[in-house]
């Protein structure tokens, strides 16, 4: 389908709160696969991982020192990474339950001593919004590695960063002279990457060349999720300023369409907002989660057909009599539906 078909599944807007009672500002939400849904709470320093399909909280745990954005990083043993703009770290918790799992900095287990991760001469200056970005498709379907880097929006340096997804090593860096504070950052497939900033949003390729820019119909965007349903998908970008979400085309980045008037979103400056698109069961229920930071609550805009449709019959071969002229011809097999 086209940008502008997959944009009408957007109609009507039907808009709720998803989580209200959440005891402090949210300030990221990922999807996690599977049904999952995760979220930050930056006091008190939690992060909760929600079935979404089922309906409870899976896990949680609390702690950590100001968690902001959050991604899901694959592999062997699967992690998630949550940034930490206040304290210029990355924490690891384990997929599975949400054990610390190491960060970045990086501890060294033998001495315990911090080990600060640099490139370009530059540590972490206000680490915001992650992706983790595949680099190449899998060459088993059945294995759970993947190639890849974690993309970091570098804020602080004006650039982003990638860090090997096992080690935390940083290995290079994109962006420069083109995105200023760069604040979300999202895969959209092989070979394209997405970040908001101050200077507007941009299409990154694997090499660091940019692709194409997407800046109408938004003041700043302060966050970005993609829709891949289609052949091209969309970008969803949240507006500082507004309580707008504007449709990009992930393929060439022209404007769609804005959602205005949803009430969902705080406005004005330091109105921090997180989103995340979950695809359901078999391409049903799916969902644009919102996460605000100033109104503590996690929202939720469904997109497209909600209920699975029931199973439809399938016809059955049975045998008929045909009469003719008063004389009963040869039985035939026919296929017919069931009443």
């Amino acid at each position: 389908g086209t940008s502008e078909w997959l944009a009408d599944s957007y109609e009507p807007r039907t808009i709720a709160a998803f989580q209200e009672d959440l005891k402090g500002p949210c300030c990221g939400i990922a999807d996690l696969g599977d049904g999952k849904l995760a979220w930050t709470v930056l006091e008190p320093g939690k992060v909760e991982v929600y079935d979404v399909e089922v309906g409870f909280a899976e896990w949680s745990t609390e702690g950590l020192d100001r968690p902001q954005y959050i991604a899901l990083v694959p592999g062997e043993s699967a992690r998630i990474w949550i940034t930490s703009p206040d304290n210029n770290c990355i924490y690891w918790l384990d997929a599975g339950g949400g054990a610390l799992d190491g960060g970045i900095p990086v501890t060294d287990p033998e001495t315990n001593e911090t080990k600060p991760v640099l490139i370009e001469a530059k540590g972490l200056s206000s680490p915001r919004g992650l992706t983790f970005w595949q680099d190449a498709p899998k060459t088993d379907p059945d294995s759970d590695i993947v190639s890849g880097f974690v993309w970091v929006a570098d804020s602080g340096n004006d650039r982003l960063v990638a860090f090997h997804p096992e080690s935390g090593e940083a290995v290079r860096t994109m962006g420069q002279g083109l995105i200023k504070c760069p604040v979300d950052v999202q895969a959209i497939d092989l070979e394209k990457m997405a970040v908001v900033s101050r200077t507007g949003g941009h299409v990154f390729a694997q090499d660091g060349s940019l692709l194409f820019r997407f800046n109408f119909h938004m003041m700043i965007g302060n966050a970005v999720t993609f829709d891949a349903r289609a052949e091209h998908g969309l970008l969803a970008v949240a507006d500082e300023y507004t309580d707008r979400i504007c449709l990009f085309c992930g393929h060439t980045g022209s404007y769609v369409r804005s959602i205005a008037g949803t009430g969902m979103f705080s406005e004005g400056t330091g109105a921090h907002k997180s989103l995340a698109f979950h695809i359901g069961e078999e391409g049903y229920g799916c969902k644009l989660f919102f996460a605000d930071y100033k109104t503590r609550r996690v929202c939720k805009l469904d997109v497209g057909r909600q209920d699975k449709p029931p199973p439809q019959p399938k016809p059955k071969e049975v045998e008929e009599e045909h009469v003719r002229f008063g004389k009963t011809t040869k039985k035939k097999k026919v296929q017919r539906f069931p009443d």
